[in-house]
């Protein structure tokens, strides 16, 4: 027995060990971009395909905690927190679409890219994000030529880049994750203009290359040059370009691995308790808000702001007018953006018991005595379901009449101006702010800080404008995300400058086996992702 033994352990010891077979990505896009031009993508679609193909300098981690080298592998910030030095990888090629490197990344690319992205007449829609650098806004702003050699980013040598900012902004390195500015082929784009970037033609620098292009399916293959291919794990992503219902057959057949829902398919498998464990919902880069005129009686008093957000039920709203396209929000940054909260915490939670006791604290009991409050939208079908959603919740707990108050979409904003007399301003008004930034400064200063914004609110400067300040010169991550949720916690809670709704989500079925790797919807970084293809192949053999 003994000896059977032995000969059995000694035959397991030797039996080879099955491998894995190459992870390849099925995914669904509902249509393929024709360009692949970091710098001038807008669609979510655009964006997660070419964020595969060009490395950044810097990338955000999958939970948008930490900021980690990417073609840079380290940082470094003058004592005044305005001259940052980058240090690239000298490994780090560009490689055309045989998997040939032809040419290194230098320093003269990262220049050229930044005075390409603040030139006027490139078209970036994310150009203002990098106001923050010396010259770009004036570039970006003339109405002449632009003065590019303006744009204070030089070459220290081939692999080092210097950027001067126009004030303190330790947020900087964070905001170099944002996809248009990665750095860019030069010699490339002096050589074919706007062709370089069509999918035939292009150089890489990511850990994907283009194999296969067409207007129905494209191949990503594993770029063998990339700096850290050892990190890559799925070595192939085909997408597939295709009707919904016929992208939901191929799916049910394990033929492919995740399908982007429409909002009325999300509305509609919201219900179906087959296709629940396998629903993911990734936060889109747009929040949605009540705003309110904090000078404008009865909302002068912030009980009676907390009364008005406490009453909102915004499971309710996202389920009733949304069909479950979004996410209930809490405070105003997305989940997966460096330094928004867990989206669970910090803020005002919905509790109408308390919200009809603060009423009545602010000398309003059961709404008794409370003036008509004016509710202002811009005129589409969604902000006006929004609107009377919150109308009816607000007549319901608190026993206030809201009056709705329309206006066109085109002049909406104008309607907003501070600097409107009181009786002409609305008490609240709805917007929805969409911003490709991955850090909560642009999220929070551009919509609410007191001198650096519209400033809708009419808000004297307080600890949430300092807040903010104080972040942008502190220089230990940590820390900074601790202030951005400070900051949250003052405009939503201590304030009541405003009342959080929802952020938008793109919603799709996923597999078990894939583990995507994302909290934003235009983040995705697929060399995080990974699989179990021993689990896809087994399913596609049943």
């Amino acid at each position: 027995m003994l000896l059977l033994l032995l000969l059995l352990t000694a035959q397991c010891r030797w039996w080879p060990r099955r491998e894995p077979p190459p992870a390849v990505l099925d995914v669904h896009q509902a249509t393929l971009p024709r360009m692949l031009d970091p710098t001038r993508a807008q669609s979510i679609a655009e964006m997660n395909v070419t964020r595969q193909l060009f490395a950044g300098l810097t990338r955000l981690s999958a939970d948008g905690r930490d900021i980690l080298p990417d073609l840079a592998t380290e940082w470094k910030a003058s004592g005044d927190r305005r001259i940052y030095t980058f240090y690239l990888r000298q490994e780090a090629v560009w490689v055309d679409r045989q998997g040939q490197a032809v040419g290194p990344i230098t320093a003269d690319d990262v220049v050229w890219t930044f005075r390409r992205l603040c030139d006027p007449t490139t078209g970036a829609a994310s150009a203002p994000l990098f106001y923050i650098i010396e010259g770009c806004e004036d570039a970006h702003k003339a109405t002449g030529i632009p003065d590019l050699e303006g744009i204070d980013v030089r070459a220290v040598d081939d692999f080092t880049v210097e950027f001067t900012l126009v004030e303190p902004a330790t947020y900087f390195p964070a905001l170099l994750t944002a996809l248009a500015a990665r750095p860019l082929p030069r010699a490339l784009i002096d050589a074919a203009g706007d062709a370089w970037a069509k999918p035939d033609a292009l150089w890489t620098s990511g850990p994907y290359m283009v194999r296969e292009w067409s207007a129905k399916r494209a191949l990503l293959v594993q770029n063998p040059l990339f700096f850290a291919a050892d990190e890559v794990t799925v070595a192939q992503v085909r997408l597939h370009a295709l009707p919904e219902e016929d992208a939901l057959a191929r799916y049910d057949r394990n033929q492919l691995d995740m399908v982007l829902l429409s909002p009325a398919t999300t509305a509609q498998f919201r219900y179906d308790q087959a296709r629940q464990p396998e629903l993911r919902a990734f936060a889109e880069p747009c929040s949605t808000y009540a705003g309110f005129v904090t000078v404008n009686p009865p909302l002068d008093f912030r009980l009676v702001r907390l009364a008005l957000s406490e009453a909102i039920d915004r499971d309710r709203l996202v389920s009733e007018v949304l069909g479950g396209n979004a996410l209930p929000a809490r405070h105003l940054t997305p989940p997966g953006t460096f330094g928004a909260p867990p989206a669970d915490q910090i803020g005002v939670e919905w509790n109408p018991e308390h919200a009809q006791d603060v009423l009545a604290r602010a000398g309003y009991p059961g709404g008794q005595g409370f003036p008509p409050l004016t509710l202002r939208y811009p005129q589409n079908v969604l902000f006006e379901a929004v609107a009377r959603f919150l109308a009816r919740v607000w007549e319901e707990t608190l026993g206030i009449e809201v009056r709705l108050d329309g206006r066109p979409a085109e002049t909406y904003a104008q309607t907003l101006e501070r600097t409107l007399p009181l009786e002409e301003a609305p008490h609240i008004w709805l917007e929805t702010t969409c911003n490709p930034s991955p850090d909560a400064h642009h999220w929070l200063s551009p919509a609410f800080h007191c001198e650096e914004s519209p400033n809708r609110a009419r808000r004297l400067c307080n600890a949430f404008d300092a807040l903010l300040e104080q972040a942008a010169v502190e220089p230990d991550p940590a820390k900074r995300r601790e202030l951005y949720a400070q900051a949250e916690d003052a405009l939503a809670v201590s304030e009541v400058a405003y009342a959080p709704l929802y952020v938008t989500t793109q919603t799709a079925l996923v597999k078990p086996w894939l583990q995507p790797a994302v909290a934003r919807a235009d983040f995705w970084e697929l060399r995080d992702w990974s699989m179990d293809m021993f689990a896809k192949v087994a399913a596609q053999e049943e």
